[in-house]
């Protein structure tokens, strides 16, 4: 009797022990496991967009879509007889959207029911704006392309929001009034940037634009006629085309009237390169020897002529692939923006004309590697 209770002790012993040791190891497992929780975020923003893809089918016919420039529109539309019948563009209101490729028609799996296949269309994203897209189901041969149905998408693309920064933009202004004269000056001046000495070097360059035009005004102002009661008149503003933790882009537009028939037009961009502190030139963003004169200047000349007079002669001679047509330019988060001067490309009425280049248009030829993500 007494070996039985001594068997019963020692098995209820021996299943304590042996439960307190598998207790132990799972905390121990526990202990040692990673934790599922997202990494810190950086402070450093990014520099670099991710366009985002869209995947849509017959289903979202009607929808509003919201995108930004290089974003993805990729729609598959289904067909029940891909030898006579196909899908295509019948409307591209806005031209906001590119087409990557020609409709691609894929055949279905016949071991499901359904369509004998799809055809699938490729957009991206151009420039911000309201557009509207429609395709239709056509016939193929058939005279009139009247679509047996339609698919129909509503585009709003809004521009991507700016790259936080730790640095700050200060308007600086100089206004003299005087009946001989009036003065409107408007120029930047960096703020907050971490490196005082590179700050004071920037806002050293940034601010020989207006001073330049002021010295130079003045200088025309100690020659102006007494007789002349017509006041004279220098206006300068700026726009930030372009502000990130890495570079900075201006673009400065005025006017300067001593009496001439017309005013005239004040321009003048600056990049800059914020960690040297060195203003960037076209060259300086493209790699050497990449020829991209040429592929800027034939996509400006091919955008021109689609919204402007094709045969307007300027045209072809103010867009040629010559440096000094390309003087004026500012990084942009669309593109590389093209500023024409005034007379250029187009009469001096229509004003400066400006073209975006999309990066993506670029990006094989670009030496700045972050912009080839755009």
């Amino acid at each position: 009797m007494k070996k039985r209770y001594w068997f019963i002790l020692l098995l209820i012993l021996f299943s304590g022990a042996f439960f307190l040791f598998q207790l132990i190891q799972v905390q121990a497992q526990q202990n040692h496991q990673p934790q599922n929780t997202p990494p810190p975020k950086s402070d450093k923003p990014s520099m670099v967009y991710t366009p985002k893809v869209f995947y849509l089918t017959g289903k979202d016919h009607g929808s509003q879509i919201y995108l930004h420039p290089q974003d993805l529109l990729e729609i598959r539309l289904g067909t029940e007889d891909g030898d006579h019948y196909l899908w295509d563009i019948v409307r591209n209101q806005g031209d906001l959207l590119d087409l990557i490729n020609q409709p691609k028609f894929i055949p279905a799996n016949l071991t499901r029911p359904g369509p004998l296949g799809s055809f699938l269309f490729k957009f991206r994203a151009r420039t911000p704006g309201n557009a509207a897209l429609k395709l239709g189901y056509l016939r193929r041969y058939a005279e009139p392309p009247v679509p047996l149905k339609v698919f129909i998408l509503k585009l709003k693309i809004t521009p991507r929001l700016q790259p936080k920064t730790v640095y700050r933009l200060e308007s600086n202004n100089i206004r003299e009034k005087k009946p001989e004269f009036s003065i409107q000056v408007s120029y930047p001046r960096i703020k907050n940037l971490p490196n005082i000495p590179l700050q004071e070097k920037l806002n050293q360059q940034i601010q020989q634009v207006p001073d330049q035009l002021l010295k130079d005004f003045k200088a025309r102002l100690l020659l102006k006629p007494k007789n002349l009661n017509q006041p004279w008149i220098l206006s300068l503003e700026y726009r930030e085309e372009f502000k990130s933790q890495f570079y900075l882009s201006l673009l400065f537009e005025g006017d300067r009237f001593c009496s001439e028939a017309h005013p005239f037009p004040q321009l003048s961009t600056q990049t800059y390169e914020l960690s040297t502190g060195r203003e960037l030139t076209l060259n300086q963003l493209f790699k050497p020897n990449s020829q991209f004169l040429q592929v800027i200047s034939a996509y400006c000349i091919g955008y021109l002529k689609k919204h402007n007079d094709p045969k307007h002669m300027w045209i072809d001679t103010g867009a040629a692939p010559k440096a000094g047509n390309y003087r004026y330019f500012t990084l942009t988060q669309e593109g590389l923006k093209i500023i024409f001067p005034k007379a250029q490309v187009a009469p001096y009425v229509n004003g400066e004309i400006e073209v975006i280049v999309p990066y993506h248009n670029i990006k094989n030829l670009l030496k700045i590697d972050w912009l080839k993500e755009y």
